[in-house]
């Protein structure tokens, strides 16, 4: 189910996000309910909530509330926090379905991403080749993306999970290596050098939290995926087949670094949430900035603030921002209880590649979008309830 949710999430994309949002809203709130009746038929979807919990989502939804009716666009704003709304409940739900000790693992999960992503970068190849051999006569509009780079969300959350995958099921190494090459070189050839840097915080991060008869196994796989895509987009490109836009053509006309081209967008994004400091201007409030009113050059060529923290600073405020960084802190701190994530990640391997996975999407997160765009929110959602659920379970065998 989730395989075929993320699927049509991904093809039902327009080129431009009129409608998406909503669509991706329906298709994520219908399978948090079903998987919820699910619990509840199975007797198992009770939870108790400490006081500080309640208190702390009563204000955040408050807090979410008031900064989406002083919006400047309300309508538009209610549609954005439905999206929210709906990826918690999915997030929770996930929780909820594998919190068990007897509950199935993430690894599905993650052969399911890379498989996805798989059957999405054929279509795109296919559209690379037209353009590369029709011109100006090819579609205009890579599929399913108004940016080729959006291209990048899911392909650093497929290089990363193909890599676990082959990292938890020795079994299925060599499918591993394949799904993550393949990820790895749409990244390439797309040039999302936010994706890349992704990438290789992921693997830092694998590095820093495996035991060393683990570590070796990650940098081999890591360091094989990696030379594999990047050649085969040198040899495609020298070859003429597919050409233009790779990172390797960036890299030669001096565009290395991920935040490149970010900094005036950014000073621009923190004089307008100086305008507005305590509530923001509300969910989607990047659209609001951009489309009304003077706030700056480079808001106006932009759909979002490239930073996920300049996002929830521009949406929901200092205020907003600081209840949600301290529920989020909270439980995280109080799910990893008494042993701490560290000692979670080392002792667990499924805990420790959502671990990685989710501090690698978090880098991607400070100089791009994946936080903003639908699709790779819902794949951040389904993680994160894997992570507490794994957490839950392994918290308990932790000596």
């Amino acid at each position: 189910m989730f395989a075929a949710l993320a699927y049509v999430s991904i093809t039902g994309h327009k080129p431009y996000q009129d409608g998406h949002v909503q669509q991706v809203v329906g298709n994520i709130a219908v399978a948090a309910a079903s998987l919820m009746l699910l619990r509840l038929l199975d007797g198992h979807a009770s939870m108790r909530l400490s006081m500080r919990v309640r208190w702390l989502v009563g204000a955040v939804a408050v807090s979410m509330m008031v900064s989406t009716l002083a919006s400047p666009r309300v309508f538009i704003a209610w549609d954005r926090l439905e999206l929210y709304y709906a990826l918690a409940l999915l997030g929770l739900s996930i929780y909820l379905l594998h919190r068990d000790d007897d509950a199935p693992g993430a690894a599905p999960y993650w052969l399911a991403i890379a498989l996805v992503h798989a059957a999405v970068l054929v279509e795109v190849v296919f559209w690379l080749l037209q353009l590369q051999g029709n011109g100006a006569n090819a579609s205009p509009r890579m599929p399913y993306h108004a940016n080729i780079r959006h291209f990048g969300y899911l392909g650093y959350l497929a290089a990363a999970a193909a890599i676990a995958v082959a990292l938890r099921w020795r079994r299925l190494g060599l499918t591993g290596l394949v799904l993550g090459t393949a990820a790895l070189y749409g990244i390439v050839q797309l040039g999302s050098r936010g994706a890349l840097l992704g990438w290789l915080i992921f693997l830092a991060a694998g590095c820093g939290l495996a035991p060393k008869d683990q570590r070796g196994r990650l940098l081999a796989f890591g360091a094989a995926s990696t030379l594999l895509a990047f050649g085969m987009s040198w040899v495609l490109g020298e070859l003429g087949l597919i050409g233009g836009g790779s990172l390797i053509d960036r890299a030669q006309h001096g565009e290395v670094a991920a935040a490149s081209g970010r900094l005036p967008l950014w000073t621009d994004v923190l004089k307008a949430i100086a305008l507005h400091p305590w509530w923001g201007y509300g969910p989607d409030g990047h659209s609001f900035l951009n489309c009304c009113g003077s706030y700056g050059p480079y808001i106006a060529r932009t759909s979002q603030a490239h930073n996920v923290l300049l996002q929830l600073l521009e949406e929901f405020g200092l205020i907003g921002t600081l209840l949600i960084g301290m529920l989020v802190n909270h439980l995280a701190r109080s799910q990893a209880r008494p042993r701490g994530w560290f000692a979670l990640a080392r002792a667990d391997d499924e805990t420790r590649w959502l671990v990685a996975m989710l501090i690698g999407l978090l880098a991607f997160g400070l100089v791009d979008g994946p936080f903003y765009y639908p699709v790779p929110l819902l794949i951040f959602a389904v993680l994160s309830g894997l992570l507490m659920a794994s957490a839950r379970r392994t918290v308990r065998f932790v000596p």
